[in-house]
Order: C-alpha cells, then structure tokens, then sequence
C-alpha cells in the first residue's frame, strides 16, 4: 500500500492510500477518508473488481432508455484532482445486478468525497460519476437533404435526434454524470467504435 498526499484549495492536507498489485505499479484500489468522518477514522475504498459489468450495465441502461439497441458506451467513471484521485473504472458500490439502485447509491458516496480530490474536475459541478460519450448509427444526411425541411425522412431523422437528446439530459441528471451523445453515419460507426476500444485498451 502507498500513501500519497494532496491538499486542497484552502491548503488543508488530506492522506489517502492506493493499494497495488505486488510487484508491479498497477493500483487495484485507493482509500480515501470520508468527508463527513469529522475526526474519526473513517475511510472510503474504491476498487475495480466489477468494472467491466458496471460499465456494461449502464451501456445497457442507456441503450434501454435511447431505444438504440446498437449504442455504445465509452464512460471515463474518474474523480480526479491535479495528480491524483479515484481512477477510471474504480467504484465504492457493491454492484447486484441493479444498475439503478447502484448508481444512486455510487453517486451519495462520491459526494462524501473530500473537496480536495473534486475541485479541479473538468465537467459539470454535478456529475460526480464522471463523463461518457455515447455513440449511436444513423443515417447520412446528403447536402440535399438538409436543404429541403418538408423531406419525410429528414422530418423523422431529426426529430428521433431531439427525442434522444432529451433522454441524455435526462440520463444526465438521473446519474449525475456529463453525457455526450455522437451520431455517425453507419459507414462511420464500426471503425469509430473500433479506434475508440483499441485507445480504451492502451
């Protein structure tokens, strides 16, 4: 176990641990005190171990919900402070199958997380659950087609992309994370998605 050391804006300085993987750097867990501790030894632990099912489930969610059965998920789930923090993929929930009741619970934790791991985050003050982006197929608009608004499958192409939208924003506040949303054309899609998984891996 390595104990590590930050501080936040206020210059108040916090202790936090990540457990490694003997022999190797690779952290598989990082303990952070509770927030509302209030001078007890309370601590908080983070870990990766249902990272892939957790990541699946709200894939599915979403998918559920959009009512696009061929989306992709790519959820960068970090808390991070300038150096360090909870990681991409590292949860303190106990995930059963309900992904719901889960990220409600996730998302209670992580607002009990010290100021000092959160104040730097990139993203909407409320999305505690980190950022994703989400793909979906779609049609290609030609130049002809955005040209003319009384065009049927124009009409019905864009009003799906507000339909979608709006369930993002939904989604957004339900999770409490920063939801992007990318339609591709489906010549487009594979090779995206593809790029997308392999830089996921490195």
């Amino acid at each position: 176990m390595q104990e590590a050391e930050t501080s936040d804006a206020d210059g108040d300085e916090m202790v936090f641990y990540q457990v490694m993987t003997e022999g190797s750097w690779e952290v598989t867990a990082c303990v952070i005190p509770s927030q509302e501790a209030k001078g007890e030894s309370r601590y908080m632990m983070f870990d990766d171990i249902q990272s892939e099912e957790i990541k699946q489930a709200f894939e599915d969610t979403l998918n559920r919900r959009t009512g696009c059965k061929q989306g992709r998920l790519f959820w960068d789930s970090s808390m991070y402070h300038v150096f360090d923090g909870v990681e991409d993929g590292f949860f303190q929930t106990k995930y059963d199958k309900d992904f719901e009741a889960f990220i409600k619970r996730e998302s209670e934790m992580r607002r009990d997380v010290p100021r000092s791991l959160t104040a730097y985050l990139a993203r909407e003050p409320d999305a505690v659950n980190g950022i994703c982006e989400y793909y979906v197929p779609g049609p290609l608009l030609q130049i002809e087609d955005r040209l003319y608004e009384d065009r049927p499958f124009e009409g019905e192409f864009l009003s799906e992309i507000v339909r979608i939208s709006k369930e993002f924003r939904q989604c957004a506040a339900d999770y409490h994370i920063q939801i992007r949303g990318i339609t591709l054309p489906d010549y487009l899609f594979e090779g995206t998605i593809e790029q997308a998984e392999s830089g996921a891996r490195t």
